[in-house]
């Protein structure tokens, strides 16, 4: 596959424009989440179309859609940050991950800034499940699963929240891959 120069892993991104904000970067991680959903919809769809011939529980099916989601997103985020360094949402806002040294930041770090996302989300959607009392998590014994969902949520998403607040703009899932997110002019 030709890679254009500027998306290269050796080439290293003007990042005169600084550290990309909060808010710049939410907006990107919602434009790959709509790009996302659109290119998974099918995959669900034929999912649950071979799940209901072979007459899976409506639970496993619905748990089998989030992972396989999950592991898309994971692997959309993984390839395009680690490999061209930067998602459909972030070439449209101008935003690159780099490394220290500004350079791609590569597959491993890219794994693990996506991993926490999605543990993120596929938590929150178990949450929901556990307190709205779905099928798979209707109010009982387990009860408190949920609680503890909950909380695990709330601390992961403040990860996310760093990100207004730090000098970097790093966000936790940032600072544990040791990347950026800059402004590429």
């Amino acid at each position: 596959m030709l890679v254009p120069a500027e998306f290269s892993q050796q080439a290293a991104p003007q990042t005169d424009g600084g550290y990309a904000g909060f808010w710049i970067r939410f907006v990107a991680h919602w434009i790959d989440i709509i790009i996302l959903s659109v290119l998974s919809t099918p995959l669900s769809q034929a999912l649950s179309k071979i799940s209901v011939s072979l007459f899976w529980e409506k639970d496993t099916v619905i748990v089998s859609i989030v992972m396989i989601s999950a592991l898309f997103g994971i692997g959309y985020f993984t390839i395009l940050d680690g490999n061209y360094g930067a998602t459909l949402g972030k070439r449209i806002l101008n935003l690159r991950v780099v490394n220290a040294d500004g350079k791609t930041a590569g597959v491993v770090r890219a794994f693990s800034r996506s991993i926490y996302f999605w543990i993120i989300a596929v938590s929150s959607y178990f949450t929901l499940g556990f307190t709205m009392g779905s099928s798979f998590g209707s109010p009982g014994p387990y009860e408190w699963v949920g609680a503890i969902l909950y909380l695990a949520d709330l601390v992961l998403l403040l990860g996310y929240l760093m990100i207004a607040f730090d000098q970097k703009k790093q966000g936790l899932h940032d600072k544990i891959a040791g990347t950026y997110v800059v402004k590429v002019k």
